[in-house]
């Protein structure tokens, strides 16, 4: 096991995201998220606030992740580059730095992606990563 230093991440780690082969495109195009692992113990806080809204009859649930997950991204994402969102109706072209905006009205499968990166690169309590 490599322990890598994570202790000064406040500017957060680059992150390519791979949705819509964004990979593939020159460097100075792609979209890169830069974020901020989180420890175990923030694991454990966020994990905690997942909590059950409504319970339905066919032991269906509705709980409150999504608002859970967006307090996560808007947390540890800290910075976003080449971002840009486009107006359906008007096709006006309007770029995108904000983690919350992002969050909201980027394509799921890349917020999930994103999400997924963030854990990932969770790290120990004293700021260092397993690799």
């Amino acid at each position: 096991m490599r322990i890598v230093d994570y202790t000064s991440v406040k500017e957060g780690v680059p992150y390519v995201p791979d949705f819509l082969d964004n990979r593939k495109l020159p460097a100075e195009e792609q979209l890169v998220v830069y974020i901020r692992p989180f420890s175990n113990a923030d694991a454990m806080k966020w994990q905690s606030q997942v909590k059950i809204i409504k319970a339905g009859r066919k032991g269906e649930m509705e709980t409150n992740s999504t608002e859970v997950e967006k307090r996560i991204f808007i947390r540890h994402v800290v910075k976003i580059e080449n971002f840009e969102l486009v107006d359906p109706v008007t096709g006006a072209v309007e770029k995108c730095d904000s983690p919350g905006v992002m969050f909201e009205k980027a394509p799921k499968e890349l917020i999930e992606e994103i999400l997924m990166a963030i854990q990932d690169r969770s790290v120990l309590d004293d700021g260092k990563k397993k690799d």
